[in-house]
């Protein structure tokens, strides 16, 4: 009887696991291009110059689909990252994050986003997750390391280069 609930379990656990890869679009090219930055855009204006600044197209990323500037929470939700990621749906009325271990793109699972002046729809481009500007309230700032693959300088709220020291404890 243990031997079939393990079974039933360890089924249960591999559909899991395949729903969530399911929903992900895989580019090992995002990677180099994670920045955290302090604050995400607020606006489409905003939006179209943090893009235009990290410039995604001058990445190597041919084998990826839709490759597009994202501003998104952190795998770790200890803060917000840029980065070049295929776009995709996210579906449920939740928030987006990047997740470096499946260099994606991820909805994320009970963070919804349906409270604030925005409220996301039930389906929405994972490029726009800017928008939903109660995702980014999701952020636990912490004192620990953060590693970041690749880091340049990072951008205000408005698109603007920050000056400041950009380095990465």
């Amino acid at each position: 009887m243990t031997d079939y609930i393990y079974t039933i379990l360890l089924i249960q656990l591999c559909n899991q696991i395949r729903f969530v890869v399911s929903f992900t679009r895989r580019c090992n090219e995002s990677l180099q291009t994670v920045q955290k930055v302090s604050l995400c855009p607020t606006n489409l204006s905003a939006y179209e110059a943090a893009a235009k600044q990290k410039n995604c197209s001058s990445f190597n990323a041919d084998s990826c689909h839709s490759f597009q500037y994202h501003c998104v929470l952190s795998e770790d939700f200890h803060s917000l990252v840029e980065v070049c990621a295929p776009s995709l749906n996210i579906i449920g009325h939740v928030c987006a994050k990047f997740m470096s271990t499946l260099k994606s793109i991820l909805r994320v699972e009970g963070m919804n986003c349906t409270e604030g002046p925005e409220e996301c729809p039930y389906s929405y481009n994972s490029t726009h997750a800017y928008k939903y500007q109660q995702c980014y309230s999701n952020v636990l700032f912490s004192t620990s390391p953060t590693t970041v693959l690749y880091q340049s300088s990072p951008r205000t709220a408005t698109g603007e280069q920050n000056t400041t020291d950009n380095k990465v404890q």
